[in-house]
């Protein structure tokens, strides 16, 4: 139940990032918005995940990514995705428990 809730915020905190970045309210955000919005609210990528992630994700003419398409592949892999949210976040405090 726990994992289903922070999935669930987890998606709405990162929907609402990509709208907080998307000026004109189109759904789309440019790659360097997209990539701001990765490295702050979900994890930062090294350049070379960040061109491997471009090249699976569908690019307008325009440049601009849609955020509601991006979303909607991980809520597709809802159970894949909640999986992987569990082991970063342990490993990040088992990264923290470490420091202190």
């Amino acid at each position: 139940m726990f994992e289903i809730l922070y999935t669930n915020i987890f998606f709405l905190l990162i929907y609402q990032a990509f709208g907080a970045f998307d000026k004109d309210k189109s759904g789309r955000v440019s790659a360097p918005e997209f990539r701001r919005i990765l490295d702050n609210f979900c994890f930062k990528l090294s350049d070379k995940q960040f061109k491997l992630l471009m090249s699976k994700v569908k690019v307008h003419s325009d440049l601009t990514i849609s955020y509601p398409a991006f979303l909607g592949e991980f809520s597709a892999n809802e159970h894949e995705v909640r999986n992987l949210l569990i082991q970063y976040n342990l490993k990040i405090l088992q990264l923290e428990a470490r420091v202190t």
